[in-house]
């Protein structure tokens, strides 16, 4: 044994260095593929020293049924009684809106793993399969992140100089990335736990599949977002090309939970009752009784699990699990799986439970796909490993010495064209630009591509939302129709941002931190540009820095946010979304048609200018490529909106003459700048609930602080005096607030970009800087 990384054993904050989930990737200099020990080491490290939320901000839940006081949900499977005493909060369904208290929490009986929830006091509605539901959480999880990292040891020489010559970050998302695996392609797959928040008043977390080519080029998703499982893990091949993966929640005690079988040849993941998607698909193909109506005359589910959900033998992602749990599974080139076992009887969230994980052969009695069902895996039977199950002793992780074929790396790379000459050079197997130098994104329709964020399924028309172009019949909307972009970066959090902070208020928010009473983080906004009429864009962006992308309309107000943050390496050019003009050659198969109606899935693409033509980054006028729109923005340049230096002004100049706390017209908002415990008065009375007996943090009474939406926040409706989406309806229409006070449009677009960052009280700061690798102290021990 030697040792291979050498960062400090802890951080100067104190937290303990990990390098955990290590993995062999294709080395530096065998590009045939044939000299087995040429390799590279990819692995998983918190030497960063930044946080990131590790649970959902609420538990989601879709019913199967109920009634006006009871609610069935097959998929809750958490022990009887887990909830007993909690709010509930229906945010999709007849009762949107409304919140209850769970009096008792019981099992249900037919699908013997779900829940039914009794009330306790009757809905305005009977509950159905369309009710959409949250539980509340009364605790915040944040921990350290973890970011993929690369290094070449070199058996021959000196270790320590080998890892401090060539280890690289490889990831830059300020997420939790773990579970390495490697793809025949030499492409680094694992999880990546960076798709937290709410939206659609739904609260989103999400633990897709993500890849990346050598060095860390190329950061995509590979499947598993928007799923209702939480965390998808461990994705590995079968050797005809299919993928198994674990489905598990955060909250899972023991690394267990259903395995499950993907293949992306069968298109978008619909899965039935999943409460993350807008869309009500079961698995009868049905609405509430009714066909679905779907541009796609059928769908197989592209996530199939091995053993049923539901009744005696469920075998379950969390809770209560009597078929057992799996994990650690690991596909041999027989077609067997090689997998870690529980016994019957399990709960995943049972801390005083000791489950015995024995090694055990799955293998697959016929066809993979049932033949009498497209929604089953085909029999399979499991055949305990000798010397490997053991009564007295826990068998996980295990591991075959096979002989197999070496990967290649994969390395094709897009860099930014380079008008100075510069140009990438080979570093330790991968094409690398010099450090610090600027990425550039290209987008090639982003109203095409907010729609697959948000409706990926083949029903329905898209709303485009960008000028008179798209299905949607009518005049657009000023107000709901894209006209700019606005490119974010996140100022990863520390330890002592992330911690949750004590509030002396009635009503405190669970996920306050020092820098928010809310959910979000530090952020600076990079560039606001004009949205082209072909939906395009093109910009330059920092490197290794956590970015996102929100579409604004005319008062350069959010209407979407694509909450996945994504980072380019310097020099790299990331690309986005394909051209509407191309979409029927390449999306339709699985995304049906755009307008949702099946005889406009096919029809003549245009091939000739594909995406190399499109406005952002071609002048015709000059038959010329165009610079990104920001070409040789200085980080100075860089917008940052902090409460107490540019909002509390435009409330002391315009709003406390009124609402200082006292007096018929103060309506009974206090608005001054006093300082309380963490905050300010206005800025913890512009956080105040809408109904604070819900506990609903949510539903605030003047911003949507959750889902980070100026469009969707009473306040800046009041300030405009029309109706946009808030929830509430405006008392006086039409006239703006107060009409002989009014704010100017810089100030108005001070208070919007406040609210479409997250409504934090601490703003931006200096944006995230590159980590550079530490080596361990002389004498400490690894």
């Amino acid at each position: 044994f030697r040792q291979v990384s050498f960062f400090d054993n802890r951080r100067d904050d104190g937290e303990l260095v990990h390098c955990v989930d290590p993995i062999y990737t294709p080395g530096p200099d065998d590009a045939a593929g044939v000299v087995l020990d040429d390799v590279a080491v990819a692995f998983t490290s918190n030497v960063a020293g930044e946080f990131a939320p590790s649970q959902a901000y609420a538990l989601l839940g879709e019913a199967n049924a109920g009634d006006a006081t009871t609610i069935i949900d097959v998929q809750r499977t958490e022990v009887p009684g887990t909830f007993d005493g909690r709010r509930i909060y229906f945010v999709d369904g007849p009762n949107k809106g409304e919140w209850r208290t769970i009096t008792r929490h019981l099992q249900d009986e037919t699908s013997v793993v779900g829940a039914r929830f009794e009330l306790d006091r009757p809905l305005s509605g009977v509950v159905d399969r369309r009710t959409v539901y949250t539980i509340e959480q009364f605790q915040a999880g944040n921990l350290p992140a973890f970011d993929v990292w690369r290094c070449v040891p070199d058996k021959k020489s000196d270790a320590r100089a080998s890892f401090d010559d060539t280890v690289h970050r490889m990831t830059f998302t300020s997420a939790q990335e773990r579970r390495l695996s490697m793809r025949t392609t030499g492409e680094v797959m694992f999880t990546s736990v960076r798709n937290v928040g709410f939206q659609a008043d739904r609260p989103v977390f999400n633990g897709a599949i993500f890849r990346v080519m050598a060095g860390g080029f190329d950061y995509h998703i590979q499947g598993g977002n928007r799923s209702r499982y939480p965390l998808f893990i461990d994705s590995r091949e079968l050797p005809q090309g299919l993928e198994i993966r674990l489905c598990l929640d955060p909250r899972n005690l023991w690394g267990g939970g259903a395995l499950m079988m993907a293949d992306h040849g069968f298109g978008v993941h619909i899965e039935p009752e999943n409460p993350v998607d807008n869309i009500p698909v079961s698995q009868d193909d049905d609405v509430l009784g009714k066909p679905l109506r779907s541009s796609s005359r059928r769908y197989l589910p592209a996530l199939l699990p091995f053993l049923s959900e539901t009744g005696e033998q469920a075998v379950t992602h969390t809770g209560q699990s009597p078929g057992g749990s799996f994990r650690d599974a690991f596909p041999l080139p027989d077609g067997t799986i090689l997998v870690s076992r529980a016994a019957d009887g399990f709960d995943h969230l049972d801390d005083k439970a000791d489950p015995n994980w024995d090694v055990c052969l799955l293998r697959f009695e016929k066809s993979l796909q049932d033949e009498h069902d497209i929604h089953k895996v085909g029999p399979i039977s499991f055949m305990n490993v000798a010397g490997a199950s053991t009564l007295d002793s826990a068998e996980y992780c295990p591991r075959p010495i096979i002989v197999r074929l070496k990967e290649t790396a994969r390395t094709h790379q897009k860099f930014a064209p380079r008008p100075d000459g510069i140009k990438a050079k080979w570093v330790d197997g991968v094409q690398r630009m010099p450090d610090g130098l600027k990425g550039e994104v290209e987008c090639y329709d982003y109203p095409l591509l907010q729609s697959f964020l948000t409706h990926f399924a083949p029903v329905g028309a898209r709303d485009f939302r960008v000028g008179p172009e798209g299905p949607v019949a009518g005049a657009p909307d000023p107000d709901r129709t894209f006209r700019y972009v606005r490119i974010v970066a996140q100022v990863p959090p520390r330890k002592e941002e992330a911690g949750p902070v004590r509030q002396s208020s009635d009503h405190p928010d669970p996920f306050a931190t020092a820098v928010s009473q809310g959910i979000h983080t530090r952020k600076q906004i990079v560039a606001e540009i004009p949205l082209e009429p072909d939906g395009t864009f093109y910009a330059q962006v920092p490197p290794e820095v956590p970015l996102i992308v929100q579409g604004l309309n005319h008062h350069r107000m959010a209407l979407h946010s694509m909450n996945r943050w994504f980072y380019v390496q310097p020099g790299e050019k990331l690309t986005f979304s394909i051209p509407r003009k191309i979409f029927m050659a390449t999306c339709t198969g699985c995304h049906g048609s755009l307008t949702g109606k099946s005889e406009h899935t096919l029809g003549p693409p245009d091939v000739v200018s594909s995406a190399s033509r499109v406005m952002a980054t071609w002048d015709p006028a000059t038959n010329r490529r165009r610079p990104p729109y920001n070409k040789d923005q200085k980080k100075s340049d860089y917008l940052t909106v902090d409460f107490r230096r540019d909002v509390q002004p435009i409330l002391d100049q315009h709003c406390i003459s009124c609402h200082d706390g006292s007096g018929p017209k103060a309506a009974g908002l206090d608005l001054r700048g006093t300082p309380t415990e963490h905050y300010t008065v206005a800025y913890e009375t512009l956080h105040m609930l809408r109904d604070p007996a819900s506990g609903n943090h949510a539903d605030k009474r003047f911003i949507n602080e959750r889902e980070a939406m100026a469009v969707e926040s009473y306040l800046i409706e009041k300030l405009l005096g029309r109706e946009l989406e808030a929830p509430q309806k405006l008392d006086t229409v039409g006239t703006i607030h107060p009409s002989s006070n009014a704010l100017n449009e810089q100030k108005l677009l001070t208070l919007i970009r406040w609210i479409d960052l997250g409504a934090t009280f601490i703003g931006g700061g200096e944006t995230h800087q590159k980590t550079e690798p530490r080596v361990a102290r002389t004498g400490e021990r690894q």
